[in-house]
């Protein structure tokens, strides 16, 4: 099997920014033509671009700093907090987290007449 070709970085570059855009593979394909005259280098394949185009869409997850804590926690033998967990899975469903309910305090124990 013979090696793959390089690719000149000017279209890497393009074909990131254009599939980040929205566009189509094939439409990639044909928006990269013109550029393959003024550079005079031979225009990437289909399926390399396919391939530049697929990465560029990949979205990195985002860390999250109350995973680290409650496996942390697990892998010691320690309870979670409840409420740091109830934030992880709203995070994970796309939801705002809520506030964590406020503890009632009964007048006796306040010290309130």
């Amino acid at each position: 099997m013979a090696p793959r070709p390089r690719i000149d970085p000017v279209f890497v570059a393009a074909a990131k920014q254009l599939a980040r855009r929205g566009l189509t593979n094939a439409e990639i394909v044909r928006a990269l033509q013109p550029l393959t005259a003024t550079a005079e280098k031979p225009a990437p394949s289909y399926s390399a671009v396919r391939r530049i185009a697929i990465a560029a869409r990949r979205k990195p997850k985002a860390p999250n700093p109350y995973v680290d804590e409650i496996v942390g926690k697990l892998l010691t033998g320690r309870m979670p907090d409840l409420y740091r967990a109830s934030l992880l899975h709203a995070l994970q469903a796309g939801s705002a987290p809520q506030e964590p309910p406020r503890r009632r305090v009964s007048r006796a124990r306040s010290g309130v007449p």
